[in-house]
């Protein structure tokens, strides 16, 4: 699934969730109709936060994993808790069922940027249709668009760079080079051209901000 899929379908699962569930609790949303600078930088700073994760979690997590990999009995254990994940993506790829104990789990983590990203459009989705059944507030909905699209351009933007690093260790992964894995992963969190990616998805977190308070704020 690519990310332009992963965010509709997200989009889609939270419309129907969002009115599953208006249907059910008939929540009330009361819209705030003022924003302060500090509360306007923090939401940035929260939303830069998460596009760091979006782009180097996988690596991140994928570079803890093959140092606790060494505690055999707790890793075995651990390893049982996700079986279930496993049994499924065996069933869509012959290789992936090759795969040993840390090289499958290794290659599961790259899913985590669409996996994060979904989460994230489908919370949006459920949100904006929960609060626009809720307060029947058309011309505040309209408000919040402009922001929001923008924020999801910008995570959609994270994730890419995540999927293309993680698309670069698979092929460690699949040769079940443990030492070429730590290289290539390290070289990843260090690469200028990703790090230059997240300076633009936070400018475009910011602008997002910029906006939301322009048209939400004040």
């Amino acid at each position: 699934m690519g990310i332009p899929k992963c965010v509709i379908f997200g989009l889609l699962f939270g419309v129907l969730f969002g009115i599953a569930i208006q249907g059910l609790l008939g929540l009330e949303f009361f819209p705030r109709y003022s924003m302060t600078l500090e509360e306007m930088l923090r939401i940035f700073l929260l939303n830069s936060l998460l596009a760091t994760v979006l782009a180097f979690g996988g690596t991140i997590f994928s570079i803890i994993e093959v140092r606790f990999h060494s505690y055999g009995r707790v890793y075995k254990t651990l390893d049982k808790t996700v079986n279930p994940l496993y049994f499924i993506l065996k069933r869509f790829s012959p290789e992936y069922e090759k795969l040993g104990t840390l090289w499958r789990s290794l290659y599961l983590a790259s899913f985590f940027p669409l996996v994060c990203l979904f989460l994230i459009a489908f919370v949006i989705g459920l949100f904006l249709t929960a609060f626009l059944l809720a307060s029947q507030d058309i011309g505040f909905f309209l408000k919040l668009l402009p922001h929001i699209s923008l924020e999801l351009l910008a995570f959609s933007y994270a994730a890419k760079t995540g999927l293309e690093a993680n698309k670069k260790l698979e092929k460690q992964i699949f040769r079940k080079d443990i030492n070429s894995f730590r290289s290539e992963a390290g070289k990843l969190l260090k690469s200028g051209k990703s790090w230059k990616r997240i300076l633009v998805v936070c400018s475009l977190l910011l602008l997002a901000a910029v906006l939301e308070r322009i048209f939400v704020g004040f």
